[in-house]
């Protein structure tokens, strides 16, 4: 298999103190960007791309050239995917978006009301994303164009399982015709379990709920779809019989993976994991990471996250 014909790139990661970034908030991470010459220099090295998955630790959309790095990649023919949690869109990136030429936008909804958003992340930002994607399908309507595709993602668990088909009702209401469920973690598939990232995870996990209940749900969300003709991809139900074919699955589908500062990363069919990278290598440049890993914003001398965040809580963004 060519491993570079599909790659991963992350354009907005996190760097600790260690690997020479550094905080004014004395903080051990924070947020970092590709440069993006790095960014040109790394796909003209890959010649034979034909899909691109922009994704990491933090949402790809919050880099300042995130649509430059779409259009260079579109230029050459591949088809250019991303993953974000649309809290942070104008009108004017949502024209980027359909003009830009994405093909596919993954968005990250957990939830079909504000209650339980707010339950499960401790911010009130379901308004604002509704808003966001609602000023993505109108950019897609102002244009009459189909791209990008906007499929919703919903990690379900205990406290959002009765919101499914809501969520299914949502995306309709919405003009979104993709719906995708998969599990707090891949292993719940398969009945496996690891520590949890999050404090919240373990009493949050499908593991723990009653089979029925979880059927009961699917269930009505299939019946909900089928009726409003949305496409929902729904996980098995999570039980201790799927280990061996979770097992049989590792590794079936590799995608080579490239993290903000150029370092390849290990092949696998898992996302980006914070804390569990190992280093596998680079493309063959030389960059220096304390020469400018993190972009500044000219103007006012913020990260482009600090910038981006103030300028979205003063509605001017």
């Amino acid at each position: 298999m060519n491993l570079d014909r599909m790659v991963q790139i992350e354009p907005v990661g996190h760097c600790s103190v260690d690997d020479q970034c550094h905080s004014k908030s004395g903080a051990r991470s924070v947020s970092a960007y590709m440069q993006y010459p790095l960014f040109c220099q790394l796909l003209d090295q890959l010649p034979e791309l034909k899909e691109l998955q922009l994704q990491g630790a933090e949402d790809p959309l919050l880099h300042l050239h995130f649509f430059q790095m779409v259009r260079y990649a579109v230029a050459r023919g591949i088809r250019v995917s991303t993953h974000t949690g649309m809290t942070i869109l104008s009108e004017e990136r949502a024209d980027e978006c359909v003009q830009s030429g994405l093909h596919t936008m993954h968005v990250a909804l957990d939830a079909a009301s504000n209650r339980v958003y707010e339950a499960i992340h401790g911010k009130a930002r379901f308004d604002k994303i509704l808003r966001n994607l609602r000023r993505l399908m109108d950019a897609q309507s102002r244009h009459n164009s189909l791209l990008p595709h906007v499929h919703l993602s919903f990690t379900v668990m205990q406290k959002n399982l009765a919101e499914l088909p809501d969520l299914v009702q949502l995306a309709h209401d919405e003009g979104i015709h993709n719906l995708s469920v998969q599990y707090l973690h891949r292993e719940e598939f398969a009945g496996l379990w690891h520590p949890p990232l999050h404090a919240h995870d373990s009493e949050n996990s499908l593991l723990q709920e009653d089979q029925q209940r979880i059927r009961f749900y699917f269930d009505l969300a299939r019946s909900l779809a089928k009726k409003l003709k949305i496409s929902l991809h729904l996980p098995g139900v999570p039980c201790a019989f799927a280990v061996k074919r979770f097992l049989q699955r590792q590794g079936r589908n590799p995608i080579r993976r490239f993290c903000h500062d150029g370092r390849s990363m290990p092949c696998s069919d898992d996302g980006f994991m914070p804390g569990a990278r190992v280093q596998a290598g680079n493309v063959g440049f030389q960059h220096d990471i304390a020469a400018g890993l993190l972009h500044t914003s000219v103007s006012s001398g913020l990260s482009p996250e600090v910038s981006q965040r103030r300028s979205a809580e003063s509605g001017t963004y």
